[in-house]
């Protein structure tokens, strides 16, 4: 018995001494192939500003569209299949579906093997590739709605995993995520380091009631083994053909051999203990592991490359190459316009009795096509700007066809359509409120070559509410296509609304943050200026993001992309309220206006 004890405490010495026996490290190698089939909308007709004939460039739409399937993203799939036990994260959007389904079923079917299978984890929060941190939540939502059926009618299982057109991201996609049971977001990591600086990055971290890992950083967590190494997240079509995009078409074309890079990449971390896998399954397995995720640090609303975009200032404001043709405020204004139209043309029809469910999904449909991001940026030719302006113009156009029908029905020449009580009464516009000499303080405003002109009305006193109209001239040549308007603000607070969350003001302490100047999208047109004074953009006059520095606690709109042959007025309004009538204030004006028709 002595014998049996003494040799029992000599092992147990040698393994307190060795300590536990080490753990495999836990070893994932991660991807994000954002496919888009909107990558070129409407076909490449304009995209060279100069005269001659470019049959290269000639295309229409079909034509782009197969392209990118056949030469960007069905190599992708034939990688999978050749690797039967590797997870490639895919992300589309709902249109992609519908074009394979259309004119390419074998694409299609060898997407839905590989998603059966566990080849490819398939991503998608859009229909379209909407710019959704600048839209009220409503249009997201009919997009969402109108995406989940086109993949269950394909029976395409998504995954719980969430990345999006341009990378957007945003605090309120946690709830809304939730909400619709996905379960991780896919933060880029150059959205973060905007915010923050550099950082070393933790395996991963808690997202509201939903998990988040930061898309394209390394983890190097030795503390508990966890190590990931992001073999791509880029424009998916970019891996097959050599980094050409669709806008060259004669250079994007299948590269068998920039395949093969990717491959020989993929394979060597393989075969160094990496697991290929999916960013649910990451997740899912350090849960199961008990490793804890991470309080990130407050974000802002914002899109994956902001070094080069300057944040969203180059969808909402600022020019890219083919200025002479952009004109970001336009396209985004008429984008609200038919929000407001289609909304009035639902109530006008419900009180009316008439059913035009047919229709009006239609003009959503047209709508969300027309938000996607190409639309006002990074760099829109010509086609693109007049793609988006003409769906914007048919859901307009569908929308006021069901309102006139509504009013003939009713009996009525001149309504007020009230989306949010659900009312349609007989009556007209009326003005808005007492024209004062000046508003409650200066505002700047600066447009170089155009004479400009501000009037102030006063709306109500309780909460103290001020409608400012500012009509521009027409420029005097070209140079007179930049708009500049600065609020004043105090307080050391950034107040504003977050993407997908339209009834909650999200408060940011500036201190928190080490950028240099953040442009804010205001998704319902709200920011707070401090001191309980709140401005918002009328978004069918003007919707251009909001400027803004630690140092200054000003606010400035800018358009760099006005049209110096038009005369342009811009509307806001004014609030010196709470939190509540502040963002009462937005949804009147902009997510749920009463209409005159």
């Amino acid at each position: 018995m002595k014998k049996r004890i003494s040799a029992l405490l000599v092992i147990g010495a040698v393994i307190f001494a060795c300590g536990p026996a080490s753990a495999e490290p836990h070893k994932y190698a991660l991807s994000m192939f954002h496919c888009n089939i909107q990558y070129v909308i409407g076909g490449l007709y304009g995209f060279v500003p100069l005269p001659g004939n470019y049959p290269y460039w000639e295309i229409g739409p079909d034509e782009t569209e197969d392209m990118i399937i056949r030469e960007g993203f069905e190599p992708i799939l034939d990688l999978a299949l050749a690797h039967p036990n590797w997870t490639l994260t895919v992300e589309l959007q709902g249109m992609y579906i519908e074009a394979m389904a259309e004119r390419h079923p074998d694409v299609l079917e060898k997407l839905k093997t590989l998603v059966d299978d566990g080849g490819v984890e398939l991503v998608s929060f859009h229909y379209s590739d909407q710019l959704f941190i600048a839209t009220p939540y409503d249009d997201w939502k009919h997009g969402l709605e109108l995406n989940d059926q086109i993949f269950a009618d394909h029976d395409l299982t998504l995954s719980g995993a969430v990345f999006c057109q341009e990378g957007q991201g945003a605090e309120g996609m946690a709830t809304a995520m939730a909400e619709e049971g996905y379960s991780v977001m896919a933060w880029p990591v150059n959205l973060w380091e905007y915010q923050h600086g550099n950082f070393t990055s933790a395996p991963y971290y808690s997202f509201g009631d939903v998990k988040m890992v930061v898309a394209s950083k390394d983890v190097n967590d030795p503390v508990n083994e966890v190590y990931t190494n992001w073999t791509f997240m880029n424009d998916g079509e970019l891996m097959a053909t050599g980094d050409w995009d669709p806008y060259f078409p004669w250079f994007f074309h299948y590269r068998p051999e920039s395949v093969a890079e990717y491959e020989a990449t993929v394979e060597a971390l393989e075969a160094d203990g990496y697991k290929i896998s999916g960013i649910t399954d990451y997740v899912n397995d350090l849960i199961d592991l008990d490793i804890e995720p991470t309080e990130p640090p407050r974000l802002l609303d914002g899109t994956w490359q902001p070094d080069s975009t300057d944040g969203v200032s180059r969808w909402l404001g600022h020019r890219g190459l083919w200025g002479q043709d952009e004109r970001d405020n336009h396209v985004r204004t008429l984008n609200n316009m038919a929000h407001r139209e289609i909304l009035a043309a639902e109530t006008a029809a419900e009180v009316a009795g008439l059913d035009r469910a047919e229709a009006l999904n239609e003009a959503w449909r047209q709508l969300v096509i027309a938000e996607t991001s190409d639309g006002s940026g990074i760099n829109p030719y010509r086609g693109e700007v007049e793609f988006c302006v003409a769906s914007s113009a048919e859901a307009l156009r569908l929308a006021r066809d069901v309102i006139d029908e509504a009013k003939a029905t009713l009996g009525l020449d001149q309504v007020l359509i009230n989306p949010a009580a659900q009312t349609v009464t007989s009556g007209t516009y009326t003005s808005p409120g007492a024209e004062m000499a000046e508003g409650p303080f200066k505002v700047q405003i600066k447009a170089k070559g155009r004479v400009v002109t501000q009037r102030w009305f006063k709306l109500q006193n309780d909460p103290e509410t001020w409608r400012l109209e500012i009509a521009y001239s027409v420029g005097t040549n070209d140079k007179s296509r930049e708009f500049f308007v600065t609020f004043p603000g105090w307080g050391e607070e950034i107040l504003t609304t977050t993407a997908l969350i339209d009834d909650q003001v999200i408060s940011y302490p500036r201190a928190d943050f080490s950028f240099d100047h953040f442009y804010l999208p205001g998704p319902i047109g709200l920011i707070g200026l401090g001191h309980n004074w709140w401005v918002v953009k009328d978004m069918a006059t003007v919707h251009v993001a909001a400027y803004l520095t630690p140092q200054n606690r000003d606010i400035r709109f800018e358009d760099l992309t006005a049209p110096w042959s038009e005369t342009i007025t811009w509307v806001f309004y004014l609030r010196k309220g709470n939190e509540h009538q502040a963002l009462q204030l937005a949804d009147q004006v902009n997510v749920h206006p009463t209409l005159a028709r």
